[in-house]
């Protein structure tokens, strides 16, 4: 059952890639362009011809349903694509153990290990399967990830250890089913080790906190995977819509995920952050300097993040992008102005992280990755 609810999943992503085809479908209105006519001159009335309308509406018909046998056609090539792309890829998995391991039993996948659709819910509980297979709406601030498994038999009884990761993504970046997630893209990332089955069938869960994403659609990716050799996985994809109110100061997705920026050979440094508070407003203002800039050469925009945290509370009162000039750059004014942030009255400390992308080497080959700085100042909001 849960294999199953798997193709469904990935069927729900074939649904929503783009079909060229449906906009090309003309209707059978039958009514004619009043706009037909010379330029400056009033169009002439047309006595109606009930035969030649009718005859529009049928020609009209037949287009559409030719156009309809070439969408099917091509989702059953797609389907045939698809299932062709993973019998050869287990067949390359199958040849490539058996050569490295020569003399040892070939592999097979493990029976009983199967995982259903991560579902997305503002609930802490689990929904149930009937929920698997509804696009669950949730606030920008507060929700939680769920992925039911189940385990063989034996892995239950050894007590396997396991790792379980959380992607999320925009919905202009479709993971792919693959234990590799291309997690450069996640704007969201959460890692378990070390877990172990205990029990036949088990929930994991992930609570996604104080991200503050944008209304819209959203995919998440679970992969769940042991630590013996060779390495045992199954992948879940889900998908989901984020709806609510943020404040006007937060225009964009959040930065990539806290992982993915390097942490040696920074390429740029949060200066200066002074933060004032008038009534409801805040007010944040300072300097960042650009390591390595270059004049007459386009860098990467800087992404800023303001947080308010308190205890275990975390608000995101600002994110946006700004473009970078020079080595040293001064932030502030009205685009720094957050009046909307809805604080309740109380001390915060207020966390500014300023991010760039840039190349890892000056070589023309080098891979896209990332640097941060951040400074933290408290506020008391009345």
């Amino acid at each position: 059952m849960m294999r199953r609810a798997l193709y469904l999943t990935c069927a729900l992503a074939l649904s929503l890639l783009p079909t060229g085809a449906r906009a090309q479908i003309p209707m059978p209105s039958g009514i004619p362009n009043p706009l037909s006519g010379a330029a400056g001159q009033a169009p002439k009335p047309a006595k109606a011809d009930p035969l030649a309308r009718a005859q529009a509406r049928v020609d009209a018909i037949k287009a559409q349903l030719a156009a309809l046998r070439e969408i099917a056609s091509w989702a059953s090539t797609n389907r045939t694509e698809l299932w062709k792309l993973y019998s050869d890829s287990l067949a390359n998995l199958v040849q490539a153990r058996a050569a490295i391991r020569k003399g040892e039993a070939p592999y097979q996948e493990p029976k009983g290990f199967e995982i259903e659709p991560v579902v997305v819910t503002s609930a802490s509980t689990y929904p149930g399967a009937a929920s698997t297979y509804t696009v669950q709406t949730v606030p920008p601030d507060n929700f939680y990830l769920h992925t039911r498994v189940q385990f063989p038999d034996p892995w239950v009884a050894l007590k396997k250890r396991l790792t379980v990761t959380y992607n999320i993504y925009p919905e202009a970046y479709l993971p792919m089913a693959t234990t590799y997630q291309n997690a450069t893209n996640a704007i969201f990332q959460a890692y378990s080790y070390s877990l172990t089955v205990l029990a036949k069938i088990d929930t994991f869960r992930s609570r996604v906190v104080g991200l503050a994403l944008p209304p819209g659609r959203y995919y998440v990716s679970c992969v769940v995977s042991t630590y013996d050799y060779p390495r045992d996985y199954m992948v879940s994809l889900g998908l989901f819509r984020v709806e609510g109110k943020l404040p006007g100061t937060v225009k964009s997705y959040p930065p990539r995920h806290a992982g993915w920026y390097r942490t040696y050979d920074p390429q740029v440094k949060l200066d200066d952050f002074k933060a004032t508070v008038k009534g409801k407003t805040i007010s944040l203002s300072g300097a960042f300097t650009r390591v390595k800039f270059e004049k007459g050469k386009k860098v990467s925009p800087a992404q800023f993040e303001a947080v308010a945290e308190s205890g275990d509370n975390r608000h995101v009162i600002l994110r946006f992008s700004q473009p970078i000039t020079g080595e040293k750059n001064k932030f502030g004014g009205k685009p720094f102005t957050v009046s909307d942030a809805n604080l309740p009255p109380g001390t915060y400390t207020l966390r500014l992280t300023v991010a760039t992308e840039h190349p890892s080497s000056d070589s023309k080959w080098a891979y896209l990755t990332g640097s941060k700085s951040d400074k933290t100042v408290s506020i008391t909001v009345p």
